[in-house]
């Protein structure tokens, strides 16, 4: 049952990234890169440069310019990316570091913030799924809808709501100042989803 918590796990954070929306995952959107008004780095840290081990048989490598996920036989994941603006952009925000991947079907980006201490990379996630259920109180058995998270984050930053083609669901976007995105981070919206410890 643990593995197979972690495998979905993965599956949610990094196919539902590069697809933004999964039809068992709502995730927010955004309209362009963030932070804003920061130039992109070319190159991933040198410290940031190597093996790193999940805990659960898969290894992410980071060259200078490119990072790899999962093996290309794998039927759960497998994400291979190079930094290149305007696709994959890779930013600082305070202590954390955001990759900016944008979907593939819309022009929407999705993010992953990470944060780096010594031999450690910690990735963050967030979801309106799980965030329906953090709102729900001990014991209560009724449903919480999307619109009690929008809500929330309605009084941060704008969110705007599209309907998807072919379906009843609705990407949903923001297109956060950095203030704005601070005060994300601040309420906890991204919370510690996945650890990798360096192996070389």
């Amino acid at each position: 049952m643990q593995t197979f918590k972690k495998i979905n796990m993965k599956k949610i954070l990094f196919t539902s990234i590069i697809a933004i929306i999964l039809a068992s995952c709502t995730t927010i959107g955004y309209e362009t890169p963030v932070p804003k008004n920061t130039e992109s780095l070319k190159q991933f840290p040198k410290e940031m440069i190597g093996i790193f081990y999940d805990g659960d048989k898969d290894t992410l490598r980071i060259s200078e310019t490119n990072f790899v996920y999962g093996r290309p036989d794998s039927t759960i994941f497998y994400m291979n990316k190079s930094l290149e603006k305007g696709a994959v952009e890779h930013k600082k925000f305070n202590d954390y570091y955001i990759l900016n991947i944008k979907s593939e079907n819309a022009d929407i980006w999705g993010i992953i913030p990470f944060t780096q201490k010594k031999d450690k990379i910690t990735i963050y996630f967030a979801n309106l799924d799980t965030k329906k259920e953090a709102l729900k109180k001990e014991g209560d058995t009724s449903e919480v809808k999307i619109d009690a998270v929008i809500e929330i984050l309605n009084k941060i930053t704008p969110v705007k709501s599209l309907d998807k083609e072919n379906s009843e669901d609705k990407d949903y976007i923001i297109n956060p100042s950095n203030e704005e995105l601070k005060a994300l981070f601040d309420i906890a919206y991204y919370t510690k989803a996945i650890e990798f410890n360096r192996i070389k």
